[in-house]
């Protein structure tokens, strides 16, 4: 349905399909829930394709960035369940750049312009994984604080420190063998 049914999908169709959806991003009547599924969606689509990691690491990205866009005022803490998406993203995205450390390159001071996604490797690709994960511990710290302490969903809340330190330490990992933040 996000496609038509006889089109080829290739990179540049893809690719242009995330522009549409990602343009819609922070506009008043953007439906959250349905833009963060429309993305999972275009990477199920991408990889059923097999239209490589390039594509894959780029639409992770936005979708990580859709999750933190969820819930609109600042000042509250994300729902465990969007927490739960955010987290298993990130992993696999942190995954996706640890098995493709030489082939992706990944940071902010990449143009639009500019990212590959098909043909040979090196692939260039604008997204910083520093950022997001200072911003998931900086959300998790968020829903610790909103927690009654002596609550059930604290400890669950709790529950999730070892997921998030061992996604500090793949981070730490990736950007010592990369050798910079990008």
């Amino acid at each position: 349905k996000m496609f038509q049914k006889d089109a080829e999908i290739t990179h540049e169709l893809v690719f242009k399909k995330l522009m549409e959806i990602i343009s819609a991003r922070g506009k008043k009547a953007t439906d959250r829930s349905d833009q963060i599924g429309l993305l999972i969606e275009l990477r199920g689509i991408a990889k059923t394709h097999n239209l490589g990691h390039a594509l894959d690491c780029r639409v992770l990205f936005d979708i990580v960035g859709a999750i933190f866009d969820y819930n609109p005022n600042i000042a509250t803490c994300m729902r465990a369940e969007m927490w739960n998406k955010c987290m298993s993203h990130v992993e696999e995205l942190l995954k996706l750049l640890m098995e493709h450390r030489e082939t992706l390159i990944c940071g902010e001071h990449i143009a639009e312009e500019s990212e590959t996604f098909s043909g040979e490797g090196p692939f260039r690709i604008r997204g910083c994984i520093l950022t997001l994960v200072e911003r998931m511990d900086e959300e998790y710290i968020k829903m610790l604080q909103a927690c009654d302490a002596h609550s059930t969903d604290y400890v669950d809340r709790l529950k999730d420190e070892l997921r998030v330190c061992r996604i500090i330490e793949t981070l730490q990992q990736y950007i010592e063998v990369r050798g910079t933040t990008e």
